[in-house]
């Protein structure tokens, strides 16, 4: 899975949580927030996360 920041608009950020706690590509964290699915037959799965958490 590909986690994007972007901002309020839904536009990619330039930026990375890379190092934020000490969290490394690859790493876990949690999130919370809502989830929308779209596409054909709603395979692709958008989650609009509000607060995350490393771990």
């Amino acid at each position: 899975m590909r986690v994007e920041l972007v901002d309020r608009s839904g536009s990619p950020l330039p930026t990375t949580l890379e190092g934020y706690r000490g969290l490394k590509p690859g790493g876990t964290i949690t999130v919370e927030g809502t989830i929308q699915r779209f596409g054909k037959d709603n395979k692709l799965v958008r989650i609009a996360a509000t607060k995350f958490y490393p771990g």
